[in-house]
């Protein structure tokens, strides 16, 4: 690549590290760790990034962190790759968290975005002999399209793991604990969607008896017909 934008510094490589591990410690997954980076995403998702990325770079402030650097084909995603894949080798023989779950890493060369190729997992593998319809997925994303595509799943039992809105519930920030650092968190940290309660009120709200699969969809497609990174806003039109 002929990208000369910044480097990963080791503080912030160390950072990303201790909340990967975290989550792992605060999840406790007994059967699969699936980590997603973006890659290189979809025409229409990358048509909208180049509009936005161009507008964030006229009025970057000098000395500033250059937030198009975490895009795939960079030397700064290259950098946090090669991180991860140590970091993983690592954690896998060290620490029981991550050497009981099978662990899946999609890097940044494997094409599409993160949620979405965690999704596409679940998509082919539902099929097989060995896939239990009542194993518990838990997602961690703040970005609110993982709820919608977490229902599109059709998996009975989803959550969605999230930092709590400190400002929304008027807490205090809280830090964060992981076993490569000394810094404490407190249990309400995170909160967390259930998505099964999502779909039995969905259910209830629109009092039908039919499909609830198929009102799922429906709803997903008529919400994201007012707006979504995929689809041009009816202003747009």
């Amino acid at each position: 690549t002929n990208f000369k934008g910044p480097l990963p510094t080791t503080d912030f490589l160390s950072e990303l590290s201790r909340y990967i591990d975290l989550l792992v410690q605060v999840i406790k997954p007994s059967d699969l760790i699936f980590l997603a980076v973006d890659g290189t995403a979809p025409f229409a998702k990358a048509k909208q990034q180049r509009e936005r990325r161009f507008v964030a770079s006229s009025s970057l402030v000098p000395g500033s962190f250059d937030r198009t650097a975490i895009t795939p084909g960079t030397e700064f995603m290259l950098e946090v790759h090669n991180h991860l894949l140590s970091f993983i080798s690592q954690q896998r023989g060290s620490d029981l968290s991550w050497s009981k779950p099978k662990v899946i890493y999609s890097s940044v060369f494997v094409p599409g975005e993160g949620e979405h190729k965690i999704r596409d997992y679940i998509r082919e593998n539902r099929p097989s002999d060995d896939w239990n319809p009542n194993q518990v997925h838990c997602i961690y994303s703040s970005d609110a399209d993982l709820l919608f595509l977490s229902l599109q799943t059709h998996e009975p039992y989803f959550v969605v793991l999230r930092e709590i809105d400190a400002v929304f519930f008027k807490q205090d920030t809280q830090p964060f604990e992981a076993k490569t650092s000394s810094v404490s968190w407190g249990a309400d940290a995170f909160e967390i969607v259930h998505l099964s309660m999502v779909r039995e009120y969905l259910q209830l709200d629109f009092d039908s008896k039919d499909d609830l699969e198929l009102l799922i969809d429906d709803f997903i497609a008529i919400s994201f017909l007012i707006g979504n990174d995929f689809i041009p806003f009816f202003s747009d039109v």
